[in-house]
């Protein structure tokens, strides 16, 4: 067993972080998370060999997933560290520390004032706590509740107004306005599913109704409606609601150089992966956080490789070029 074998794992910050990748990339993410920890140093090091087995995949599958994983650790003279499990690690040893010191002490009494020969564990002899006197007597003589000064009088404590709470909305009514959201010219099988408890998860976590939920659905309806896809379930959008939660939290990102610089490095083979993995696992994009889905009008996906997939992103007004030209004879 390891020095430190429990991990802390806030998983509300875990979930909105994450929500953008997939069952196989989560996995190999968390793996690496729990790797790190039992580390001495709370890092791992830049080998992509022993990357791949620490994650449980093969050489072939981490080069495909390495960027998006790379993106929540940072990469330094070959070593790859995390600052918020690296804060955790200092917090939980300091702890550790601590209860270490405390043990040496051996259960020594708090107070020694009675730690006589016939008491030597120094406890009071009378547990029971005395009844206050009815008249007490103050130190000039006289009585102290007639030389009593106003400031010696409780204060009167005034109560706090209630601040107005919204209504609370029941299953129908919080249904009915998700379903207003989504456009109306389409057969939505999401109509007919009854279980609102991931919105209502989501909301228990921070989320509002009018701030994030709705805006949220609304926005997953115009991209499924543009790209063909159909919402079955509200579990479909609560990760959409929970990162929503956390970008608002964020300070304004200043990062969106990084973040071009990221997609300026991607090879036409790697762009092209991407668009086929998004296409064949309907839906699932691991480069939401760098920019809109294949089939969304502001995507960042070159051009050329929309062509030579066939895709176009909706609202596109100039149709893309023509790729099956015949030959001149």
């Amino acid at each position: 067993m390891g020095q430190f074998p429990s991990l802390p794992l806030f998983t509300d910050a875990f979930i909105a972080d994450t929500g953008h990748l997939n069952a196989q990339q989560t996995g190999a993410y968390l793996m690496l998370l729990m790797v790190a920890w039992r580390s001495p140093g709370c890092t791992l090091p830049d080998d992509d060999a022993k990357l791949a087995r620490w994650a449980r995949v093969d050489p072939r599958t981490w080069s495909k997933i390495r960027p998006v994983i790379a993106e929540f650790w940072a990469i330094e003279d070959g070593v790859w560290s995390q600052k918020r499990l690296t804060k955790e690690r200092v917090h939980v040893s300091k702890r550790a520390e601590a209860a270490r010191e405390n043990g040496t002490r051996g259960g020594r009494p708090k107070s020694l004032s009675d730690n006589k020969a016939d008491n030597p564990l120094g406890s009071p002899r009378d547990s029971k706590p005395k009844a206050p006197n009815p008249n007490p007597i103050h130190p000039t003589g006289g009585d102290a509740r007639k030389d009593a000064r106003p400031t010696d009088r409780p204060t009167e404590v005034k109560a706090e107004p209630v601040l107005p709470t919204k209504p609370t909305l029941n299953d129908d009514q919080l249904r009915a306005k998700l379903l207003a959201c989504l456009p109306a010219d389409k057969d939505w099988p999401i109509r007919l599913a009854l279980d609102m408890r991931p919105i209502r998860e989501a909301m228990a976590a921070g989320a509002d109704l009018e701030r994030h939920v709705m805006p949220v659905v609304e926005a997953e309806g115009r991209s499924a409606a543009a790209g063909g896809r159909r919402l079955f379930r509200w579990a479909n959008v609560s990760p959409q609601i929970l990162a929503a939660v956390e970008r608002e939290k964020r300070p304004a990102p200043s990062a969106a150089p990084a973040q071009s610089a990221f997609l300026a490095k991607l090879s036409p083979a790697q762009w092209t992966d991407y668009v086929r993995h998004w296409r064949t696992t309907c839906g699932d994009w691991p480069l939401a956080r760098h920019t809109p889905a294949p089939d969304h009008p502001d995507t960042k996906v070159p051009a050329a490789i929309l062509v030579a997939e066939g895709i176009r992103p909706a609202g596109t007004v100039t149709p893309f070029p023509d790729t099956s030209t015949k030959a001149a004879a």
